[in-house]
């Protein structure tokens, strides 16, 4: 006896699976009746596919005694409204993807499901492929030994699509996309719920994650790592990465066709279709469609390949991303409309308005004789991360005194949230404090020259974050203060100091690799809708914001010698700010660099030293690394967790160039043998040419 299907939804996935449908017999499926808001559109659905019955109205539909399962087809913000109406109808249920707006909505429907004794499936339609069937018969088998990483990739450009981008539609990369990757690394850890989750994200003007990186560490050292955006396209494969070998899920991994198991590839075509489709593989619907008649023909009320338990907890795991990156449905709010406490977690209040009243007591007023005295100047974002990553260092070794900020009332939040003792109302007023050692100058690079000239001729010493400066000009003449004055003075580029680029020295040093041929450095991340990175008067632009990581590391391992060529090929935005930007150097002895940088799209974010002898890889993140992989063997450096919310990825990490400082000043030495004046003067230089050759100028090289 054939499945009566019902189609709730007359849009485009419904009609690609009634295509889908097609390529099924005809004896085990059948469309019996189509349902949508818009009785036209049904009847015009309905003429196009054959479909015997149709409904103006999706009540109309739960009533008919001969639908056996509805497929529920429209948009996610209704399904948990429309799901719960056939359930208490008592009609089987195969609800698309994602199952409903949050983790609430998604056990509403399993309860109701329970409570009817009827059939309820997400529609992750993936799990059904026979691709994903081998996948699973590989792992059950340990074909590539036990399992430590997997990485998944999706992205796609849907930023002209209103369901993607509009909030009041259920917009974002998340929700639509990002589903696919989650449930793949769910799939592979057996429906285990990670230890830890952290996520970065870049958000729309509209409220909706763009794009979204998520990194998950399971039990026994396993680990995760998703990317997914509607703003750019990604590889869209998956990796399992195992202890004797791989499996690669090649794209679209959310549909696949080729498997990759250790460089052998195995091709699971699909049947063409009979109609046009609207999206990629879209005859793979079948597969999961001929799931559900198995399962309704041995009376199961859930399938093993997707249980209702795993689609909660992959809701978890979105409610938690949500949360970590700022995303908020108006579905958050409970039955009476009023936020609840978790949902107030999601939309991300960090409550930086509510300072509460301190007090300081004489220990927390009182110094010992050798910490390093901190004076802030600037209360933004890279400043709270650099107070909260000194949180991390002994006590007795470091304190921050005082915060500066053009505003006092920035400077007094500043201070609430983070304990420091005085906040003040302007950078002069910071210069003058007796008690300030060392000032960190974390205010936007255009305002560098200004800032550390103003510390400098007060005699206080100085790290400035990177870039430097705008024009190796500028640089110059930060560089002649410092010296001139004899205070010390260190650009930040935190990433010389981390314990990976530590060892990375030691190696080159050691020789391990033969000689350097070539190194390769990828930095690219979307931000191109913040405005430090669109405003050319914020000195925006991909070289100066993420370039220079490439660029530092590519000096560092050559040993901060001048290459003997550069050249740069790039794209800038009608207002002259580069966006993407690559570059090849070539230095002594025909040894190669190359490097992208680009705020518009997500890159590797790695690094790769090659030698005669062997290889360095930094995965990402390799402007903060925690990790190498020397000649295929991998070792970890941990970072040690904050204590506040970071706005960074890694900013912990920042506690390694404020002990280099500290060190030095112990020492009383001027400048770091780490990332010497020479070094930072070359990375100026190099960014001056890569601009000259792009056409960029900026407001300061006319100065």
């Amino acid at each position: 006896m054939a499945t009566q299907w019902g189609l709730c939804g007359a849009g485009k996935i419904s009609h690609d699976f009634s295509v889908a449908m097609k390529t099924l017999p005809p004896g085990d499926h059948q469309i019996a009746a189509i349902a949508s808001r818009s009785k036209d559109q049904a009847q015009e659905f309905a003429k196009k596919h054959g479909i015997p019955k149709v409904y103006g109205s999706y009540e109309d539909l739960a009533k008919d005694p001969d639908v056996d399962i509805v497929y529920l087809g429209v948009l996610h913000t209704e399904h948990w409204k429309v799901g719960l109406l056939f359930l208490k109808a008592g009609k089987n249920v195969l609800c698309e993807k994602p199952f409903a707006m949050n983790s609430r909505q998604v056990k509403d429907l399993v309860v109701a499901a329970k409570k009817s004794n009827v059939f309820l499936m997400e529609a992750i339609w993936s799990r059904c492929f026979p691709l994903y069937a081998e996948v699973r018969r590989l792992l059950a088998e340990e074909a590539v030994g036990e399992v430590k990483l997997v990485k998944a990739y999706f992205g796609s450009p849907q930023l002209s699509i209103p369901r993607s981008v509009e909030k009041e539609l259920g917009g974002g990369a998340l929700l639509d996309i990002g589903v696919y990757c989650l449930q793949f690394v769910l799939m592979v850890f057996n429906g285990e719920r990670p230890q830890s989750i952290h996520a970065s994200g870049v958000l729309l003007d509209s409220g909706v994650d763009e794009s979204v990186v998520v990194v998950m560490k399971f039990s026994r050292n396993r680990m995760a790592f998703c990317t997914f955006s509607i703003a750019v396209r990604l590889p869209n494969d998956a990796v399992i990465s195992g202890t004797r070998g791989s499996i690669q899920v090649l794209g679209p991994m959310h549909c696949p066709t080729a498997l990759l198991v250790n460089d052998k590839q195995t091709e699971f075509p699909l049947p063409d279709p009979s109609l046009p489709l609207n999206f990629t593989n879209s005859t793979g619907l079948r597969y999961e469609a001929e799931e559900v008649r198995q399962c309704l023909l041995k009376g199961l009320k859930e399938s093993p390949r997707m249980p209702l338990a795993e689609s909660v907890l992959l809701t978890e795991i979105m409610d938690e991303i949500r949360k970590q990156v700022g995303v908020c449905y108006s579905q958050d709010a409970d039955y009476t409309g009023r936020v609840t406490d978790e949902s107030d977690k999601i939309a991300g209040d960090t409550s930086h308005s509510k300072c509460l009243p301190r007090t300081l007591g004489a220990a927390q007023l009182t110094r010992s004789n050798m910490a390093t005295r901190w004076g802030i100047c600037g209360a933004g974002r890279i400043s709270n991360d650099f107070v909260v990553a000194l949180k991390t260092l002994p006590a007795e070794d470091h304190q921050v005194v005082a915060v500066a900020a053009r505003e006092l009332r920035d400077a007094q939040e500043f201070s609430c949230k983070l304990g420091v003792p005085r906040a003040c109302g302007g950078y002069e007023e910071l210069a003058r404090d007796p008690d300030v050692d060392v000032v960190y100058v974390g205010v936007i690079h255009p305002y560098h020259l200004s800032a550390c000239l103003l510390f400098m001729n007060a005699k206080k010493n100085v790290l400035c974050e990177k870039p430097l400066a705008m024009n190796a000009k500028d640089a110059k003449q930060i560089l002649a203060c410092a010296t001139a004055n004899n205070v010390f003075f260190m650009e930040a580029i935190w990433t010389r100091f981390f314990p990976a680029s530590v060892e990375i020295r030691r190696l080159l040093a050691q020789g391990e690799l033969g000689d350097l041929q070539m190194v390769r450095s990828e930095f690219g991340v979307a931000i191109s809708h913040v405005p430090r990175s669109r405003l050319k008067e914020l000195g925006a632009g991909a070289i100066l914001d993420i370039g220079v990581y490439c660029l530092q590391f590519i000096c560092m391992v050559y040993g901060g010698e001048k290459p003997e060529s550069v050249h740069a090929a790039g794209v800038c935005t009608d207002t002259g700010v580069d966006e993407t930007v690559v570059v090849t150097l070539k230095f002594s002895k025909n040894r190669m660099a190359v490097f992208t940088c680009s705020s518009t799209v997500l890159l590797p974010n790695d690094a790769l030293i090659v030698g005669t002898k062997g290889n360095i890889r930094i995965p990402a993140h390799m402007w903060c690394p925690t990790s190498l992989v020397v000649n295929g063997k991998e070792t970890q450096f941990p970072l040690p967790e904050p204590s506040l919310p970071l706005n960074f990825l890694n900013s912990t990490g920042m506690r390694y160039e404020a002990e280099e400082v500290r060190q030095c000043l112990l020492k009383g030495l001027k400048e770091s043998a780490v990332l010497p004046h020479r070094d930072s003067l070359l990375l100026a230089e190099l960014e001056d040419e890569l601009y000259r050759q792009m056409g960029v100028a900026n407001s300061q090289d006319c100065q």
